[in-house]
């Protein structure tokens, strides 16, 4: 998992083990910010980005679709 991309996340190195036994790894996103992400979300695709980005794009969809109800 080490130097692999998914989405804009780039995985750095181990971090810890969850209680649930899920390994963690430590991120980079393509803005610059560091996030950890478990591993079987990393392979799903369910985390593809950081908080900060999944946020902005939220809040540009909403912005999208405002008025339109």
């Amino acid at each position: 998992m080490i130097g692999q991309t998914f989405g804009s996340l780039k995985v750095l190195s181990k971090s810890s083990v969850g209680k649930s036994g899920n390994q963690r790894y430590r991120c980079k996103c393509d803005c610059g910010a560091l996030e950890i992400a478990r591993g079987n979300e990393l392979r799903s695709g369910r985390r593809d980005r950081c908080l900060d980005c999944r946020l902005n794009a939220n809040a540009n969809t909403n912005d999208l679709h405002r008025g339109t109800r």
